[in-house]
């Protein structure tokens, strides 16, 4: 596949002229300026050519294209369980080890073991680093709501102060009509200056901030999986920020911008790539059925894919 969502001439001269020979592709190479050896090898890795002897066959596209998405998707996939089994070993490994070292000697790590400290430390920490685009993902909203809404107009005059803004990652399912979560405080942080994007399933409470100058803060629950944590480990380790901060970005790439901040194509294609109907992007989005649709249309045009499956592959190949 070709760069920007584009699909190479050589796929579409092949799936279209279906070429039995090597002298037939050899035929169609030169047509597009290529050599035979370029296009068979194009070809063969994306899975719709096989050859045998001087005999060419042309394979159906999905179960090549498939093939190697899904390949790739296992090898991402493969990355993120391990950071995330990393994260979730961490609070016990502090436990064994509290006395790291971490920037400047100080500590590596501290511990809080209340959850009503939580809040209050986050922002006694958050003024020994410089923020740069510090981000928190949420399972459930109940933080958000029940400290963050309360203590807005702070949070307001923070960001303004020290320039930098918040990225939060929520679930889908808050988003939701028979939740029947309120989200009654979305609008109120989107005004703040809060940038919220909806991942399916996010696996953990847990923030990053890789701040500047090389000096960052992280912090992950006590216990991996809570939304609303009752207390947490606070990271002053730099490589383990970076790695948190690595897996943070992974997340905010594939999630779903909430609010009025995208109004295109591109994150009805993101619902779509998490595998829901157009029902299910068209009630996550709060846009009409027939909005969506036209936005898979608007897609289509864009990314020159005459069918939705091409609109997958072409997507997913933007992407990487």
């Amino acid at each position: 596949m070709a760069g920007s969502g584009e699909i190479d001439p050589i796929f579409r001269s092949a799936l279209s002229a279906r070429p039995d020979t090597l002298k037939h592709l050899g035929q169609l190479a030169e047509a597009l300026g290529m050599t035979l050896e370029d296009a068979l090898d194009a070809l063969s890795s994306a899975g719709i050519a096989a050859r045998d002897g001087e005999r060419l066959s042309i394979l159906d596209p999905t179960e090549g294209i498939s093939a190697r998405l899904v390949g790739q998707l296992t090898e991402q996939r493969r990355g993120l369980d391990t950071a995330i089994s990393l994260l979730e070993a961490l609070p016990g490994i502090v436990e064994l080890w509290r006395e790291g070292r971490g920037l400047d000697g100080g500590p590596a790590f501290d511990v809080i073991d209340n959850h009503e400290d939580v809040w209050a430390r986050w922002w006694q920490d958050s003024f020994r680093v410089t923020p740069s685009r510090p981000g928190v993902m949420v399972p459930d909203s109940v933080m958000l709501r029940e400290q963050v809404v309360r203590d807005i107009d702070r949070v307001k005059e923070d960001f303004i102060a020290r320039d930098f803004h918040m990225r939060v990652l929520i679930s889908l399912r808050e988003l939701d009509p028979e939740s029947g979560i309120d989200t009654s405080y979305i609008p109120v942080l989107i005004d703040a200056g809060v940038e919220i994007r909806a991942i399916a399933d996010p696996p953990s409470w847990f923030y990053v901030d890789e701040g500047k100058a090389g000096v960052g803060i992280g912090g992950i629950p006590l216990v991996w999986g809570q939304g609303n944590p009752a207390g947490m480990v606070v990271v002053y380790d730099a490589s383990l920020i970076a790695m948190m901060s690595w897996l943070y970005d992974f997340m905010w790439a594939r999630a779903i911008p909430v609010g009025a901040t995208e109004q295109g194509w591109e994150p009805v294609l993101r619902l779509l790539a998490q595998g829901l109907s157009d029902k299910q992007v068209a009630d996550a989005l709060g846009w009409g059925l027939r909005t969506v649709r036209r936005r898979i249309s608007e897609a289509m045009d864009e990314l020159d894919a005459p069918t939705r499956f091409e609109l997958g592959a072409a997507w997913a190949s933007r992407q990487r």
